[in-house]
């Protein structure tokens, strides 16, 4: 006779009961055995409750183990520590604007804005905004007027905590910051050595070891798992060791992030000096705002950033440590003078799309290149961000739908349809180099959004948009990088009326 076997390969509930039976009613001492209406039934299922649970744990372990497989933030954000990345946090909207005060007199004097000054902004969705400076500056007065020029303002507000530094309680110098949403590009840390001491030294935030001592004043940034970030300091080898005693001031800006983005008014809370006659002219509005990095983006970016070694060189380092540094794009593309006609050497060329927008403005463009490129870019490469080119696809759906297979109206069918090629839009070809197949399109977007739809016809033009210089003759080249089908009288290429 066989000896029975239990088949360990099955781990869904009722298949782990199903075998167990099995394995039972094999053995002599339960052949005629009622396992539906006796106790023993229940035993069997306690017993495949927690073979499936074992079951389930070990496989979460299993995915959870391997960056590609995990699921669980905490599980990502501990791989890309073996990485040396840092998930982004959120980060907040900035602004340029031009302060004038007015002080109605012409004695000779200075004025500062300190730092944290607020402003409001204007409504965004029925909501203001408060934007704040990061520093003090200060002026002298022109005639009767002060004027600060290219203030950058930040969205949020500027939060500071206090932690003492206890050796035996806290081994490891690390300090967890209490909010969630703050901008960690926006913290500033100083150490005073101890309650009795008022001096006190500014940390800097490390980003490359290599140049770190022993006395080193740095701190090190990494997200914690309850999503918080931490901040912790050096052991005496890398990075100088906190004293027993020592007094942690940390400053930072807890934003909205990509929320107020595009404020483009703005007016104080309060008055500057004493002087209330304050004007406030937007030089850029703002931009830059983003949410926090999403698990998937960790995955890709943490192994991009790796493989780029902090360094720009080639083109996929600059697309990994943009998407980085600046999160608030929908996509980018980048490629080297020598792919232009005529070519020019020693020049990248770099075109992104905003989350909020459809360009850049010229100083959030410039801010780019100055804070996020040129610090890890190569001396002699020039760095030039270009606007993107749309081709923008105006469709046309004819859907047949069998109202005897749904309750639907055809106002609420119709609304489905616009928001599944809404999704499409984004999923599909919100990007660069991306390729419109109506087929993919039709099956997508419209024949998997009901049931009861059985056909469609699609009609699909081209259009390209543009600015026209008014009251002056000029010629256009406009390039649709599409084919176009030859038109007919009643289809034909056309255009919107200057006015």
């Amino acid at each position: 006779m066989a000896t029975p076997r239990l088949q360990i390969s099955d781990l869904d509930f009722d298949q782990i009961k199903t075998n167990l039976k099995s394995y039972l009613k094999q053995q002599s001492q339960f052949q005629d055995y009622d396992f539906e209406g006796s106790g023993l039934n229940i035993l069997l299922d306690v017993l495949a409750y927690n073979t499936h649970y074992n079951s389930y744990y070990l496989n979460m372990v299993a995915n959870e183990s391997f960056m590609d497989t995990a699921l669980l933030r905490d599980s990502v954000v501990s791989h890309a520590k073996t990485l040396g990345y840092t998930p982004y946090s959120v980060t907040s909207p900035v602004s340029k604007v031009n302060i004038t005060v007015e002080s109605g007199d012409t004695t000779p004097g200075t004025l500062t804005i300190p730092k944290g000054f607020a402003l409001n902004s204007n409504l965004i969705d029925n909501i203001s905004y408060n934007f704040v400076t990061l520093d003090a500056l200060t002026v002298t007065k022109a005639n009767t007027t002060f004027l600060f020029e290219n203030v950058k303002i930040y969205e949020g507000s500027l939060n500071s905590y206090s932690f003492t530094y206890v050796k035996n309680s806290n081994p490891k110098s690390i300090f967890v910051l209490p909010d969630s949403n703050l901008d960690t590009s926006t913290i500033s840390v100083s150490v005073t050595p101890n309650a009795g001491n008022t001096y006190s030294q500014v940390y800097t935030q490390v980003t490359d070891i290599l140049d770190i001592t022993s006395e080193s004043l740095c701190f090190f940034l990494q997200e914690s798992k309850n999503g918080n970030y931490e901040i912790y300091f050096g052991d005496g080898v890398i990075g100088k060791k906190l004293t027993d005693g020592a007094i942690v001031t940390v400053n930072y800006l807890v934003t909205n992030g990509e929320a107020a983005n595009a404020a483009d008014g703005f007016s104080p809370n309060t008055t500057i000096g004493g002087y209330s006659n304050i004007t406030v002219d937007v030089v850029g509005v703002a931009a830059g705002g983003s949410n926090r990095e999403a698990v998937d983006s960790i995955k890709y970016s943490s192994a991009a950033q790796y493989a780029t070694q902090n360094r720009l060189v080639t083109v996929k380092d600059y697309e990994s440590y943009i998407k980085s540094n600046y999160p608030s794009i929908d996509a980018i593309s980048v490629w080297g003078g020598e792919e232009e006609t005529p070519k020019v050497f020693g020049k990248v060329y770099i075109s992104l799309k905003p989350k909020t927008n459809y360009y850049l403005s010229e100083t959030e463009k410039q801010r780019i290149i100055n804070e996020i490129i040129n610090p890890k870019a190569i001396v002699s490469v020039a760095a030039e961000i270009r606007n993107p080119e749309y081709l923008y696809l105006l469709v046309n759906n004819l859907v047949q739908y069998d109202p005897k297979k749904t309750t639907l109206d055809p106002e609420t069918i119709k609304a489905q349809i616009r928001q599944s090629i809404i999704s499409y839009k984004n999923s599909n070809l919100n990007t660069f180099d991306a390729y419109f197949i109506l087929s993919n399109f039709q099956d997508t977007a419209i024949s998997q959004v009901n049931d009861s739809i059985f056909g469609s016809e699609s009609s699909v033009r081209v259009q390209k948009r543009f600015t026209p210089k008014l009251n002056e003759a000029s010629n256009y080249l406009i390039k649709f990088n599409a084919q176009l089908h030859r038109g007919t009288s009643a289809n034909k290429l056309l255009s919107t009326e200057f006015t």
